[in-house]
């Protein structure tokens, strides 16, 4: 009898559970009223971290890091920690605060190999590093055989599993040399590859790279794709965290053209670019390097900003970019007559690239010659921070660009290493929707060792420049993009996770998760069995410099886009050691000799007309119109 009643008690059991969730699956549990609906609002995180991997203190050079903390609606100060890096070992250099709108400067001072670490908590802030070489004049000769000049931008933040140079040079008296810097105690394994423009390129030394924990590997291109005028490089990490950078060098000697250059990663594609500074005309060139690293044939469409508005370029409505393919798009002859300074945006619907663009300065005198490489900012911003170096004898400008379709209202705030100002002339600032507009920041900063920028629209997106050149002797060219505040800010709707009571009890945010929504996933996991390099492909395999000579095409080599699986990786993972606490601790340039560029060059070079200039009126009298764009 108890046999039978146990069975029975069993069944019975069996049956309640699985009515319980056959009613479940049927009945929705009722959810309390959410209420309307939560905006979407923009925060601040509360820590990070920026890395320098361009600019050391070798002989001949001076590497000047500038931390900035950005304007903002909370009166908590950003505690910031200086380190440097190499060899293994990290070294505290500067511990300090700052708060709303201030900077603070560190000069590397501990020789070769050193890279910058920047980490803060409690309130964002901002890292960017300038590099002059040859910056002591019995010293230029002795900076590893580099030419004289400024690299310049903003450090980056070492948490993209691949990042991408769309455009580089080893032809000539040019030279590309990468820099990957790992700022983390465990090592990371990435690999290196390129794409010309008549396909990919993958060295075979460059396959599987083990970057030492706390230290820089440093590749110079040249010795793997020598003589390439168009090249792509992508660095794609299978373990650990890198912060990757470059820097783009050119000789007279050679061709002409002496300056030094940043060659900024961007960390993902994208469907939109803006490149803030492209010039034409006599001596002058501009060109883009569009990359396109999917599967899908991008059409690619081409705006040019002038202070007038958006114009379609003569020519260039529309660029093909195959899949995989690397294109160079010659800007020369396409900006409108009146003007030699404008900046240029792309799109490409559906199909992502990567866009950057070199402009080149060509002069009788070498010291009057530049160099610029640019990488395009993907999206327009509300706030942007710009950081320089001395303003001794040098034009510093800001050029703003207005993408979108509705007008832009901006102001500039500067600090100049003691306080902050607020010129008349920089306050409420519109651009019209496609026009750009060139701010003169030297007349306002006057004699400075270091400055900081801070622009916010209260209407509108921008995106803003730095274009920075001396006046007299060796130009000393920079142009670079600014660092938008999507790179400090973070969206959150704001929403608490709320408890649903029903026959089984959930959670959930107050507004639910989308139909079809995604959640987040973690990186692309490596490959550990890819599929073989088809035999077609293996005839842009190239020999590094150490590299034995293959016998015969291996048919079983690997796909240079797939990236390493484990079991090839020299290095562990590198997150942080978990048995390790976490880190608590313009005008004339007074070259008037120069038959070749001449005056013309100095005076619109920069974006200025001889009206804008010396302050004459149009021939139309409007006043208001050359007041806006006066420099």
């Amino acid at each position: 009898m108890s046999r039978r009643t146990s069975l029975l008690v069993a069944l019975l059991s069996l049956a309640v559970a699985v009515g319980v969730y056959a009613v479940d699956l049927v009945v929705e549990p009722a959810v309390s009223d959410p209420g309307p609906s939560a905006e979407v609002t923009t925060v601040e995180p509360v820590a990070g971290s920026w890395v320098c991997p361009v600019g050391d203190a070798r002989p001949g050079t001076e590497m000047v890091t500038t931390v900035a903390r950005p304007p903002s609606n909370s009166a908590t100060p950003s505690d910031i920690e200086v380190f440097s890096i190499g060899s293994g070992q990290r070294s505290l250099d500067r511990s300090s605060q700052l708060f709303d709108g201030a900077a603070l400067t560190h000069a590397t001072t501990e020789g070769d190999d050193t890279v910058m670490v920047v980490d803060w908590r409690a309130a964002p802030a901002v890292v960017h590093g300038q590099w002059t070489l040859g910056s002591d004049a019995e010293d230029a000769d002795d900076a590893d055989d580099l030419p004289a000049g400024i690299v310049a931008g903003s450090c980056v933040e070492p948490f993209s599993d691949r990042w991408i140079i769309p455009g580089m040079d080893t032809s000539g008296g040019a030279q590309a040399v990468l820099r990957i810097a790992n700022p983390f105690p465990s090592d990371a394994t990435i690999a290196v590859g390129f794409v010309a423009p008549e396909g990919a390129l993958q060295p075979l030394a460059l396959r599987n790279l083990s970057v030492q924990g706390r230290d820089t590997l440093e590749i110079d291109v040249n010795e793997f794709l020598p003589e390439r005028a168009d090249l792509a490089a992508v660095v794609t990490v299978a373990s650990g965290r890198v912060g990757v950078q470059g820097y783009q060098l050119v000789r007279s000697a050679i061709g002409g053209i002496d300056g030094v250059s940043t060659l900024a990663a961007a960390p993902e594609p994208s469907e939109g670019w803006t490149v803030p500074w492209i010039v034409d005309g006599d001596d002058l060139a501009s060109w883009l390097w569009v990359y396109n690293p999917g599967d899908r044939q991008a059409l690619v469409e081409l705006t040019y900003h002038t202070p007038d508005g958006g114009i379609v370029p003569d020519g260039l409505a529309e660029v093909v970019v195959d899949p995989g393919e690397l294109r160079r798009v010659d800007l020369r002859g396409t900006l409108p007559e009146d003007r030699n300074v404008v900046a240029v945006s792309t799109r490409s619907d559906g199909a992502p690239v990567v866009v950057s663009a070199a402009n080149e300065l060509r002069s009788d005198d070498e010291q009057r010659s530049g160099f610029a490489v640019q990488l395009g900012a993907a999206t327009p911003d509300v706030a942007w921070t710009v950081s320089g170096g001395s303003t001794t004898d040098r034009v510093e400008q800001l050029h703003i660009s207005n993408p979108g379709g509705s007008s832009a209202t901006l102001s500039v705030d500067v600090f100049s290493g003691v306080t902050v100002q607020r010129p008349d002339e920089l306050q409420e600032v519109t651009i019209e929707p496609g026009a750009q507009r060139v701010l003169d920041l030297d007349e306002h900063l006057g004699d400075v060792d270091a400055w900081t920028a801070f622009v916010t629209a209260s209407s509108g997106e921008v995106v803003v420049g730095r274009v920075g050149s001396s006046e007299a002797g060796r130009r000393n060219l920079v142009a670079v993009p600014g660092v938008p505040s999507s790179a400090w800010q973070t969206e959150s709707s704001g929403q608490a996770v709320v408890r649903d009571d029903g026959l089984l009890t959930r959670y959930a945010t107050a507004l639910g998760i989308a139909r079809g929504e995604r959640l987040p996933t973690a990186p692309r996991q490596p490959d550990p069995d890819p599929e073989p390099l088809p035999d077609s492909e293996l005839e842009n395999d190239v020999e590094g410099p150490d590299d034995e000579p293959p016998a015969d095409p291996d048919p079983d080599v690997e796909d240079p886009d797939e990236p390493i699986g484990d079991d090839e990786a020299d290095g562990a993972n590198g997150d942080e050691d978990p048995d390790e606490a976490p880190d608590d601790d313009g005008t004339d340039a007074g070259d008037d000799t120069d038959a070749s560029v001449g005056a013309r060059l100095d005076e619109d070079l920069f974006g200025r007309t001889t009206a804008e200039a010396t302050g004459d009126e149009d021939d139309d009298g409007d006043d208001d119109a050359d007041e806006a764009d006066e420099s």
